[in-house]
């Protein structure tokens, strides 16, 4: 299992609750809940961002939001994105994005360029919610011991907890 799915697995477990839940079932997500979230402190560390990235998402959202267009009270349009492993991504309403002359691509162009070495960095350590995790020891089921009533997020979520034969 890969940091990211136990990163999702820290978030998703805490709301998973189908209908027809049994037992063992139930004991067996409470346990991947418990051993996915003391792990997941470890992962978040491993690629929590650095001063540096720090400086450039604010600067890079400030840079965003000045170039985005404004609703009638004058704040920036956008829309969110939610991830799988729980986190979110905010997607600004930019027309001049496309442009590769536009003033917000060439403020971008810098902004990039000022950061490229902690932008590499970061990506390097993000790399790791790739990398296997030895740490986390999961309870398995088996295909019989999965419940009625579960979205096909809910099903997704647990798959790697599903033990085949």
């Amino acid at each position: 299992m890969t940091n990211d799915q136990v990163l999702s697995l820290a978030i998703g477990l805490r709301s998973l609750s189908p209908p027809n839940m049994n037992g063992w079932f139930n004991y067996a997500m409470s346990a991947n809940l418990e051993a996915a979230a003391a792990e997941s402190k470890h992962i978040r560390e491993a690629i929590k961002d650095s001063k540096e990235m720090t400086e450039y998402k604010e600067q890079l959202k400030a840079l965003q939001e000045g170039h985005s267009i404004k609703d009638k009270d004058g704040k920036p349009t956008y829309d969110v994105i939610n991830l799988p492993n729980g986190s979110q991504l905010v997607k600004y309403d930019i027309p001049s994005a496309k442009d590769p002359d536009s003033e917000f691509s060439t403020k971008l162009k810098e902004l990039n360029e000022k950061y490229d070495k902690d932008i590499k960095k970061q990506d390097k350590r993000m790399k790791f919610l790739n990398e296997e995790n030895k740490m986390f020891k999961p309870v398995f089921i088996t295909p019989k011991d999965i419940p009625d009533g579960l979205t096909r997020e809910e099903m997704n979520l647990i798959l790697p907890l599903v033990k085949r034969d």
